[in-house]
């Protein structure tokens, strides 16, 4: 019997943004009905919530915006996690086989085993990742259903995140009307948005750039082999050019996005910006080659981090699917320039895949978290439960989302 399409709707919690997105999701993929979205006005830093009441207020916000469009009231959500407490493990796992082939819950009871590991407390598993499975010692197998034997095993990623954490998001959820059915790390979300079977199949990167934070996963042949988070981000270059230039960071953040350059390779001689300083003293003049050094300083600073990563997981010098950058601050000109000198990696900007209908607002790098939960929760109708694959096209819809692309637009990181 055909499965029908499922209304879901997500909520994504970022440093400068909360966005809640309701679509239809099933066999024929994604149909976007609505989409809200509001500032998080400093209620995170570095993925940590650290003012409640206020991040409930935003959520309320977006959530009205969202069901206004959407004609639909919203009650369960996909919520993303993510913070500097996140990170990867891996785990295997073995079942024994009742029946003497491998059943749909053989696997989830394999899959749950894996789930069972030593972890620091309060750390829980939110993403399990299966890499490959045995049965009767055969290895390397993508799907072992139906297969005869006596014993099944996994390899799987995990992603784990602070128990607190997912609570105090679930809080905030549940205090504006939403309950948390089912989380999932911004990082893996990101990057089941942007990357290209081409490129995991060869082994590849995503660096997920937001305003308080960096999250990098690593993709090879068989999926997801790595995750870690890198606590700076977006906001972090603002801060840095309000001290550098002595301007408030309103006027900071106004000048890393009309005018910041992440490798600037003619560095213009001459060339001029006026800067307001703080405290109402005055406008000064300062040579532009001090800002693109600034942001030049930070940049290279966290492709460092992300190097240290790469060089823990072993492939420093071997990625040969390249760096895809996603995220708000993906979008600064340059920093694909600066990551192919920093990181010696081929590099691209990531935009949710296969969206052309929903350009206005969803083809944008800022919006790869939120769209990857709908992939996500889209994966039940797309694949079997044995091993996880990467978007194809979702369907279309027209026209419904002029009136917040300017929003999008206006969210800076």
């Amino acid at each position: 019997m055909r499965q029908r399409a499922e209304t879901i709707a997500t909520l994504e919690l970022g440093s400068s943004k909360v966005v809640i997105t309701v679509a239809d999701v099933g066999p024929e993929g994604i149909s976007v009905r609505g989409v809200g979205i509001a500032p998080a006005n400093d209620c995170l830093r570095e993925g940590n919530i650290v003012n409640l009441a206020g991040l409930v207020q935003a959520i309320n916000t977006a959530k009205l915006e969202a069901e206004n469009m959407a004609g639909y009231t919203i009650g369960d959500v996909y919520a993303s996690v993510s913070g500097s407490h996140v990170y990867g493990v891996t785990s295997s796992a073995m079942t024994n086989l009742k029946h003497g082939k491998v059943l749909d819950s053989d696997v989830r009871d394999v899959l749950s085993n894996a789930t069972v590991i030593s972890l620091p407390p309060n750390q829980r598993v939110v993403d399990i990742y299966p890499l490959s499975y045995s049965v009767d010692g055969i290895q390397n197998i993508d799907n072992p259903m139906e297969m005869s034997g006596k014993r099944l095993d996994v390899d799987a990623h995990l992603v784990t995140a602070s128990g607190s954490a997912i609570d105090n998001m679930s809080k905030c959820a549940a205090r504006a009307g939403l309950r948390v059915v089912k989380t999932v790390s911004s990082a893996l979300a990101s990057a089941l948005a942007v990357l290209h079977d081409e490129e995991r199949e060869i082994g590849a990167a995503v660096l997920d750039f937001g305003a308080g934070l960096c999250e990098l996963t690593i993709w090879e042949a068989q999926g997801l082999v790595y995750t870690a988070v890198i606590p700076v981000g977006g906001h972090n270059i603002t801060e840095d050019i309000a001290i550098g230039l002595s301007t408030p960071i309103a006027v900071a953040e106004e000048l890393k996005v009309t005018q910041g350059h992440a490798y600037n390779t003619s560095h213009t001689n001459g060339t001029t910006i006026q800067v307001r300083g703080a405290g109402g003293r005055g406008t000064y003049n300062y040579d532009i080659n001090n800002l693109y050094s600034i942001i030049e300083e930070r940049v290279s600073y966290i492709f460092s981090h992300v190097y240290s990563q790469l060089v823990n997981y072993g492939r420093k010098d071997f990625l040969p699917g390249g760096l895809v950058l996603t995220g708000g601050a993906s979008k600064m000109p340059g920093l694909i320039d600066a990551a192919d000198e920093v990181l010696n990696m081929n590099a691209r900007i990531g935009f949710p895949r296969d969206v052309k209908e929903l350009s206005t607002i969803l083809n944008d790098p800022a919006m790869a978290t939120s769209y990857g939960l709908l992939v996500c929760a889209g994966m039940r109708y797309n694949t079997d439960i044995p091993r996880a694959k990467l978007p194809g096209g979702p369907p279309q819809q027209r026209g419904l989302l002029k009136e917040i692309v300017r929003k999008v637009k206006g969210f800076t990181v």
